[in-house]
């Protein structure tokens, strides 16, 4: 008999520590997947649904330009969406990286239309890249809303 429980053989613990790894590695990948869905950026993104701006087209005019005489960059934006935009962040950008960014109140309500500008010093304005971001209520940037413009024409 004595014979015999020797002859008894169980799990190595080195074994038995890697099949333990691997479980708790197995359980932590199911449940991330499966957690993770609820905080995707879609949810994120959400107050942004429904954001829409466009340039405001007139008849002989441009709706984005640099004027000479009042240094800046003017635009004439509507808002084409389902919300109200609370303000406006006008960033422009030249070719040697130098970046011009300021926050506008716009309060556009939908379908509404507003002018706006950017104090903007240059000696040509093919050089600059302009963007318009709308913002919501609270402070909500919408960078999937925005309006880029390169080059911009003179007024």
């Amino acid at each position: 008999m004595h014979h015999r429980t020797k002859q008894r053989k169980g799990l190595s613990p080195l074994i038995a520590t890697i099949i333990l790894i691997a479980f708790a590695a197995a359980m932590g990948t199911l449940i991330m997947t499966w957690a993770i869905p609820a905080e995707q950026p879609t949810a994120m993104n959400a107050p942004c649904r429904g954001v829409a701006l466009e340039l405001q087209q007139l008849p002989g005019a441009e709706s984005i330009c640099y004027s000479q005489n009042t240094r800046e960059i003017r635009f004439l934006v509507k808002n084409s969406g389902d919300i109200p935009i609370h303000s406006l962040r006008l960033r422009a950008v030249n070719r040697q990286l130098e970046l011009t960014e300021r926050d506008v109140r716009a309060e556009l309500d939908v379908g509404g239309a507003g002018s706006f500008g950017l104090e903007y010093e240059t000696a040509n304005p093919n050089n600059i890249a302009v963007t318009i971001i709308p913002i919501l209520e609270g402070g909500r940037a919408c960078p999937s809303a925005e309006i880029e413009q390169i080059p911009i024409p003179l007024c």
